[in-house]
């Protein structure tokens, strides 16, 4: 990833969070890039979302009005493997 390609939207604390922003701004064809945090055994971490330095102010724009419905977390959440016991 060179950095002038790419602009920072975002940093999420969890897969879902991330997830879902993904989401939203894919169903937008606004173009992402997806900076996972490094994996730890038995933690649900995030990481950071990138998006084109010109389209960085409109995606900033869809997700400040996008709503999550109860049917998309749901689908979101059927759709993701379940947590594993530690």
């Amino acid at each position: 990833m060179q950095s002038e390609q790419w602009q920072l939207l975002q940093t999420y604390p969890d897969q879902t969070a991330l997830q879902i922003a993904a989401t939203v701004l894919q169903q937008q064809q606004i173009e992402i890039f997806i900076q996972p945090d490094q994996p730890i055994a038995g933690l649900d971490l995030g990481g950071r979302l990138y998006v084109r330095p010109n389209l960085h102010e409109h995606a900033q724009q869809v997700l400040s009005q996008a709503a999550v419905t109860d049917a998309e977390l749901e689908a979101l959440a059927l759709s993701s493997p379940a947590p594993k016991d530690v």
